[in-house]
């Protein structure tokens, strides 16, 4: 297995910010945890275009005391956002996680 420590750590540095998230075992009122934010387009359509965003962020397994569950929140620039798809990338020891706005 790869050791991807140094590279990880320098891109947290670089990239990571921070976010209030509330779930996954985080107690009520927790201090935000940092993670890195995704905003990439979605899959072009029949027309060549694409119209649609895919958000996603990644955390840091040792942040969240629990694997993230569709009630979790992320709160980032005053815009709340919910899982809808969690990948667990225990290769590089982080949550991927994909996010729709919360309703």
């Amino acid at each position: 297995m790869i050791d991807w420590g140094a590279g990880l750590a320098a891109i947290d540095a670089a990239f990571a910010e921070p976010v209030s998230y509330s779930g996954a075992g985080l107690a009520a009122g927790a201090p935000p945890i940092a993670v890195i934010w995704s905003d990439v387009a979605g899959q072009p359509g029949d027309n060549g275009r694409s119209t649609t965003r895919v958000i996603s962020c990644e955390i840091r397994k040792e942040l969240l005391p629990a694997r993230p569950g569709k009630s979790d929140r992320l709160t980032r620039a005053g815009v709340t956002w919910s899982p809808i798809e969690v990948v667990d990338r225990d290769d590089l020891g982080r949550w991927q996680i994909t996010l729709e706005r919360a309703r």
